[in-house]
């Protein structure tokens, strides 16, 4: 698997630490990838949407958020729509999170397709 070479990184969420890797690998065994995205587009999204399940809000929250539609985030979680977060995204998401933006980059860069 893609994330396993981030096992030992841990991540506060929601007042306690988990490792970001469970998170990861029970989103890649239940949800299709995007096809047309590169790794690095894909595991931002990964993290997204595991932040947005993990603190139970709604795509429409999320596009209040990073002040876009509800739509336009479903687009970016649909596999088959090669929508995606840009950086003024990534920012407005770390904001609202409390995070810094780079929480939502891999440790290591990501090997090409």
């Amino acid at each position: 698997m893609l994330f396993h070479q981030y096992k030992t990184r841990v991540y506060p969420l929601c007042g306690y630490e988990c490792s970001m890797i469970y998170l990861f690998d029970v989103i890649s065994n239940i949800m299709p990838k995007h096809t047309s995205l590169e790794q690095i587009e894909q595991y931002i999204i990964d993290v997204t949407i595991s932040l947005r399940h993990k603190h139970n809000l709604r795509q429409s929250d999320l596009g209040k958020i990073i002040n876009t539609s509800p739509s336009f985030i479903g687009n970016v979680e649909n596999y088959n729509n090669p929508a995606k977060y840009n950086l003024k995204h990534i920012n407005a998401l770390a904001e609202y999170f409390n995070l810094a933006p780079k929480y939502f980059m891999p440790e290591k860069p990501l090997s090409a397709k």
